[in-house]
């Protein structure tokens, strides 16, 4: 038996293990991950300022980790701090990083 047919046969054995009337009633089964992504972004975001309004003290905080060459830190701090998504978290900390360089 090949490690195909293993695995294979495994996710067979497996079908039908969780069953689903096991469920607690008052929560519910996401048939698709993003979907369950998307309502919980959604659901958390609702009350952040956007992009154009940054409190001070997280645009500082920001130019501060960009100093220390923490990018990556900084777009998440702005992403868990405004309605950002990646991409304009990221161009946001770019345009910081330039404006120091300058």
């Amino acid at each position: 038996m090949g490690i195909f047919d293993f695995l294979f046969n495994r996710k067979k054995e497996n079908e039908g293990a969780y069953d689903k009337s096991e469920q607690p009633s008052n929560t519910r089964i996401y048939d698709n991950s993003s979907e369950k992504d998307s309502i919980d972004q959604s659901n958390n975001k609702q009350d952040l300022p956007s992009l154009d309004n940054i409190p001070e003290n997280i645009l500082n905080e920001a130019k501060g980790l960009v100093r220390q060459g923490a990018k990556l830190v900084a777009i998440k701090l702005i992403r868990d701090n405004t309605n950002a998504d990646l991409k304009e978290a990221k161009d946001f900390v770019e345009n910081i990083e330039q404006t120091l360089c300058d």
